[in-house]
């Protein structure tokens, strides 16, 4: 028994100065109680005394430290007078040195929450509301391993936060700022992948200032936050970044298909129609983003447009190979006006005209063919007043169309004879035309 009083007398001198004088006081009298005592039952009974008046110093800290925490998550008079009563009566039933250890684990709790983000604190608020007996009465083995997971995804969250730093599309707010992003069985962020991402597409949006991604990356984040669980952040940038990469890989088609539109005033009289449509719904939906999934929405638009400009592309190469055909027989064979090609314009004299060259050299295949219209228009002056063959005939022959004889007066057909020489081919047919 003896032994037991010194191990209360210990715990007492572990106590602050404050403590230590409020149960100096009241060991005054205890001692001098103990002195009288001559049972064994007296003695269990001070001794349980003693270890009560050692142990109120530390429970009131505990309330205390309690107290701050509910404070701190701003819960503090929220808990209803049972909660608080069940949270009492299981410190009445713990040991000075329990309890002396529940207030350091208060206090190490306490100092570590008030560096987290006020979300943070309050979705601890939440969790303590829902279960605080389960929390508070234990806080080293239940409430510090809460405290543990949330201050994981506090600093997981503000990673990804600081990566946003000076970006002009990154999310309306702070996503540490989200306190449904934190709780005891929330998987992680992985902010060192979702960082990757973010600076992929950060790199991607740089990189093609030609054509504006930024608020189809911003819209597409507005419609994909905030997302029910914060380790599907991954999977949200992970796709954003395929599709604005994806986009970004159309940057130069993009910019040829708009100098190409840019340079005709009518679409349709150089095949670009088809062309001149995609581009300004892409245009348009770049400046107003619309629908699910903006980014890969506008991804499969630039892709039709790229399908189209390709296509303008394969159609206007076979439009400037007559052309040059047609520029190759009259020289070749006529004594009227050669072509001069603009220096500005694809030389169909002497380069090759291929849908490579054409894809790259949009404005250049444009002018060539409208300096070919040119050059039609001036054989026509210089034929038409002599009474000569008719241009568009002799083009079309030249070109390797047929032309029916049925469309040629005699005197055509005996200057086209004298143009072409061998070159013109009759074939006779038994239709009643030709007959």
């Amino acid at each position: 028994m003896s032994n037991e009083i010194d191990a209360l007398y210990d715990d007492a001198a572990k106590m602050d100065v404050t403590s230590r004088e409020t149960v100096a006081q009241e060991m005054q009298q205890l001692q001098h109680d103990v002195v009288k005592l001559v049972s064994i039952d007296e003695l269990e009974t001070a001794k349980d005394r003693i270890a009560e008046v050692i142990a109120a110093p530390y429970r009131e800290a505990v309330k205390r430290a309690r107290k701050t925490i509910c404070e701190t998550v701003g819960i503090d008079g929220n808990l209803d007078t049972e909660t608080v009563d069940g949270l009492n009566e299981a410190l009445n039933r713990s040991e000075s040195d329990e309890l002396r250890e529940m207030e350091a684990s208060y206090n190490r709790i306490q100092d570590r929450l008030t560096s987290l983000p006020e979300a943070a604190q309050t979705a601890v608020g939440e969790l303590l509301m829902e279960n605080a007996h389960w929390y508070l009465t234990a806080p080293e083995t239940k409430l510090e391993p809460l405290v543990d997971a949330v201050e994981a995804q506090s600093n997981a969250l503000e990673t990804v936060d600081e990566a946003f730093d000076g970006l002009a599309w990154g999310p309306n707010a702070p996503l540490a700022e989200n306190s449904d992003y934190y709780g005891d069985s929330v998987d992680a962020v992985d902010d060192d992948t979702v960082v990757q991402y973010v600076n992929t597409i950060d790199d991607r949006l740089s990189d093609t200032d030609k054509i504006d991604l930024t608020t189809v990356a911003q819209a597409h984040l507005a419609q994909g936050l905030p997302i029910e669980e914060p380790a599907a952040l991954v999977s949200l940038f992970e796709g954003l970044s395929r599709n604005i990469t994806k986009s970004a890989s159309y940057a130069s088609m993009f910019i040829h298909a708009s100098a190409l539109v840019d340079a005709v005033d009518d679409p349709s009289i150089h095949e670009a129609s088809d062309v001149a449509g995609y581009l300004a719904e892409v245009n348009s939906f770049i400046e107003t983003p619309t629908g699910e999934r903006p980014a890969n929405r506008l991804a499969g638009k630039l892709s039709s447009l790229a399908d189209a400009y390709e296509q303008w592309a394969q159609t206007y190469t076979n439009v400037l190979t007559r052309d040059a055909v047609a520029i190759q027989a009259v020289d070749s064979h006529t004594g009227l006006p050669t072509y001069n090609s603009p220096s500005e314009a694809i030389d169909l004299t002497s380069d090759e005209v291929t849908p490579e060259v054409v894809v790259k050299r949009p404005v250049e295949a444009v002018t060539a063919h409208q300096a070919y219209e040119d050059w039609v228009d001036t054989l026509r002056g210089e034929a038409s007043p002599d009474g000569g063959a008719d241009i568009d005939l002799l083009l079309a022959l030249v070109r390797g169309e047929t032309v029916s004889a049925a469309d040629l007066e005699s005197d055509e057909f005996e200057t086209l004879a004298g143009l072409l020489g061998g070159e013109l081919t009759l074939q006779l047919t038994d239709g009643p035309q030709e007959a």
